[in-house]
């Protein structure tokens, strides 16, 4: 679905950011799969909250989330990111569970599929980096 939506938007500037919760694998196996829905939950419902109307949200891959801006100058986009990946770090959980999330990110002046593919690797380069910070191109 997110693949097609892309494709079906060539009139728009836009951006894709992919969204992995860090060590998500860690969380479920410790704190078990309806824990790891919760975060899941949580974290786009305030993001969606917090930024209503600047994006679209999908679910893609697992805990991967697709975030889809369109008519975003790259300032904007990486103002919003930040402020994602912040708002996720600081939810708090039970039993203080501390959970953050890495962004890969990709701007083109035409959509499709490269444009998801470019976000999906800078993804793993925030991964390899460190986690819980945005890659951008």
């Amino acid at each position: 679905y997110v693949r097609k939506l892309i494709d079906s938007k060539p009139d728009h500037n836009v951006t894709i950011a992919i969204i992995d919760v860090d060590d998500f694998k860690t969380v479920n196996d410790t704190y078990g799969h309806k824990f790891g829905d919760t975060v899941l939950v949580n974290c786009c419902n305030v993001m969606s909250n917090l930024h209503s109307g600047e994006f679209e949200l999908f679910r893609y891959v697992g805990e991967e989330i697709v975030v889809l801006l369109k008519d975003k100058s790259k300032k904007e986009v990486i103002m919003i990111a930040e402020s994602i990946r912040r708002i996720i770090e600081d939810l708090i959980w039970e039993e203080e569970v501390k959970v953050t999330a890495s962004l890969g990110i990709a701007y083109s002046e035409e959509c499709g599929y490269k444009t998801l593919e470019i976000a999906d690797k800078n993804l793993y380069k925030a991964k390899n980096s460190g986690k819980n910070r945005v890659v951008f191109n």
